[in-house]
């Protein structure tokens, strides 16, 4: 377990090393002293070799220091905290509505074995499978929110905001759960 998280951190830093542009540039612009630039790479630790800008990720991530966000100049973790509540409310609800329309479907479908109603339900998995989650989003944002006004476009803050979100990941996940259902149910 510990060589796997290791290695993990290994990999997501060296791929936030060789990812392009350099994160001096995105702080300051690209209209700034060298000897500015200079004292920020400094700061930031990216004038030390990489094994040792390695170790200091390493050790800071094990202190709970995710640094400082380039962009919005405060704590990664303060942004994350603030997002998180979000992210679980969205999870969660999605998974309850799932399992709403999974679990019904998988049963029937169990039930019903080598019936139309089998086959209708997975037809439905299978086009929830194949439809990428972005796609089914897009699609629903398209015709409920702006087409029929029926929900907002963005935000978050009332349980209309909530309603698309959910159900675009509720029902995407509800396409593989159907069809693990009625695998396990006709075992």
């Amino acid at each position: 377990m510990i060589p796997l998280l290791i290695g993990l951190t290994l990999i997501v830093f060296l791929i936030l090393h060789l990812a392009p542009g350099d994160p001096v540039d995105l702080m300051v612009g690209p209209n700034v002293t060298p000897e500015v630039y200079e004292n920020i790479t400094k700061k930031l630790g990216l004038d030390r070799p990489l094994y040792v800008q390695y170790f200091t990720f390493l050790k800071n991530i094990l202190r709970g220091d995710l640094g400082t966000s380039i962009l919005k100049n405060v704590p990664v973790k303060d942004l994350i905290a603030e997002r998180l509540p979000i992210t679980l409310t969205l999870g969660v609800l999605s998974l309850l509505v799932s399992f709403a329309i999974a679990l019904p479907i998988g049963i029937q479908a169990a039930k019903h074995r080598n019936k139309p109603v089998d086959y209708l339900s997975m037809t439905f998995a299978l086009l929830g499978i194949s439809i990428p989650t972005f796609g089914l989003g897009l699609s629903l944002l398209y015709i409920f929110a702006y087409k029929l006004r029926w929900f907002p476009v963005s935000g978050y803050g009332t349980l209309k905001h909530l309603v698309l979100p959910v159900f675009t990941v509720g029902l995407t996940d509800a396409a593989v759960t159907a069809r693990m259902v009625r695998s396990s149910m006709l075992e």
